[in-house]
């Protein structure tokens, strides 16, 4: 910590822990926006169930669709009332800021985030004046511009994108890190040492520290990503359990709440929807218009295809989604292999 006196590294400091103070109040505004979010997806499903069961004894099926009770859709499938939510949720990732639902604890979440954020910068700007250089040449510094770019990062995609969802996670790292820093790795102001004195420490630290940000948001998606494939495997796996009287799978065990996640995750868009963002994020480009040889963009509709357990043969060539399968690419491979074989055989003079 630095000494008593008034200086622009003590106001950095105290902007710091500021903006952490800030910032585990958003962790917690984000938090009850995730409980929150389970209650509405909890009330949501059983409104839908109970108009279900109206409707069916209206038309005189009450039979229709009775096994599962409430935990299959209006037409007797959990794969497509999972998949009604996720494009509902979809919809909802994609919207403008003003068109947003209007989470209050979300929009609390955020302002506070926002406002820590201002701190945040503040106290890294602060701290690179008092040094008189770019504040990234020690840990303590990489540490307080790297978390002051993920938040930053963060903030900029919430602009395009409905991610306060990620709040929780963003917010909750951040304070951690910038505590640990502020009580472990705090480093009074130094000169330069000679080897830094390069104008690649402004280019290449900052580079690298960007790029961690956006990593940090493509491993958040990644992880709900993962959480949401598991729920569709659960859905489908009810559906299976429901159709097959001889079936193992116990229904009411296949629908336990431990076995498809958090229930907040009925508000999420699709796995794929969530991949595709983390891929680029990770590619740190916009998506292209079409596959590429090098990261080939998710399969949307082959992916759902596989979902409700239809079989779907693999050709070669793109599919109808612009997608390859691996069998397109060992086929391509081969198919390569042979021309150039033939161009071999035609240079060497022999018969193909």
């Amino acid at each position: 910590m630095p000494a008593a006196d008034f200086s622009l590294d003590a106001v950095s400091v105290l902007l710091v822990w500021t903006a952490i103070a800030i910032y585990a109040l958003a962790f917690i505004a984000y938090a009850v926006d995730l409980a929150r979010r389970s209650d509405l997806a909890l009330q949501q499903k059983d409104a839908a169930a109970n108009d279900a069961a109206r409707a069916r004894e209206l038309v005189g099926a009450a039979a229709s669709g009775a096994v599962g009770g409430a935990r299959v859709g209006s037409d007797g499938s959990a794969v497509s009332r999972v998949r009604a939510e996720e494009d509902a949720a979809a919809i909802d990732l994609e919207a403008r800021p003003s068109a947003r639902k209007r989470y209050v604890w979300a929009r609390i979440g955020t302002s506070l985030t926002v406002l820590g954020f201002l701190f945040h910068v503040a106290a890294d700007i602060t701290r690179g004046i008092a040094a008189g250089r770019v504040p990234w040449s020690n840990m303590y510094e990489f540490a307080l511009t790297g978390t002051m770019l993920i938040v930053a990062v963060y903030l900029v995609v919430l602009l395009r994108y409905d991610l306060r969802f990620l709040g929780t996670f963003i917010t909750g790292l951040v304070t951690v890190l910038l505590g640990a820093t502020a009580i472990w790795f705090y480093t009074v102001v130094v000169p330069l040492s000679d080897p830094l004195k390069s104008v690649w420490l402004v280019i290449h630290v900052f580079v690298a520290s960007l790029a961690t940000a956006l990593f940090a948001l493509a491993f958040a998606l990644s992880v709900l990503q993962l959480l949401q494939a598991r729920r569709e495997r659960a859905a489908v796996a009810l559906d299976a359990a429901a159709s097959d009287a001889e079936a193992s799978i116990d229904l009411a065990d296949a629908a336990k709440p431990g076995k498809s996640g958090p229930k907040f995750l009925r508000t999420l868009p699709s796995a794929d929807v969530l991949e595709s963002l983390a891929y680029r994020l990770r590619d740190h480009r916009a998506p292209s218009s079409g596959p590429s040889p090098s990261s080939p963009a998710p399969c949307g509709p082959a992916t759902r295809g596989a979902a409700t357990g239809a079989s779907t043969p693999r050709k070669s060539g793109p599919s109808s989604s612009g997608c390859f399968t691996p069998v397109t690419s060992t086929r391509a491979r081969r198919a390569a292999g042979a021309a150039r074989a033939r161009r071999g055989c035609r240079s060497s003079g022999s018969a193909p």
